[in-house]
């Protein structure tokens, strides 16, 4: 019998929580104003080359960390302008604070409740509606 390693666990979790993460990122418009906000600053970036300084509408935006937008822009500049590339972000951070909480419960408590950890935060609707969400709280909750 093969033993399963936390490389492995890890790599089933990104697999699954990311397969149900995915879904429904691109099908709803962005609400606004914070999701057409935090849309518009990085797809500002991109067409200006200006990465340094944040800008919404031409206006100096200093109000939030410039990694999120650094990050968002990365996706539009490889994806696409689209709902999904915007929201590729924080979904991706949800499913890596579910990893970072698997392997801080699998250190402490063992493998078994490391996995329950996970799978727990990752099906939690509020962890889940905010990795949907174009936002900044997934990026902070996550480091």
């Amino acid at each position: 019998m093969k033993k399963n390693t936390w490389l492995t666990d890890c790599i089933w979790l990104v697999l699954g929580t990311g397969f149900v993460y995915a879904f429904f990122l691109g099908t709803r418009p962005l609400n606004t104003p914070d999701e057409a906000r935090y849309s518009e600053i990085p797809r500002e970036m991109v067409a200006n080359g200006h990465y340094l300084i944040p800008h919404l509408n031409g206006i100096k935006y200093f109000e939030k960390p410039d990694l999120f937008y650094w990050l968002q822009s990365l996706s539009v500049k490889f994806l696409g302008l689209s709902e999904w590339a915007m929201r590729f972000w924080p979904a991706a951070f949800g499913i890596l604070s579910a990893v970072i909480v698997y392997l801080a419960a699998r250190k402490l408590y063992g493998r078994r409740a490391g996995l329950y950890a996970a799978i727990i935060l990752s099906t939690s609707l509020l962890h889940y509606a905010l990795s949907h969400l174009i936002s900044i709280d997934m990026a902070v909750s996550f480091f």
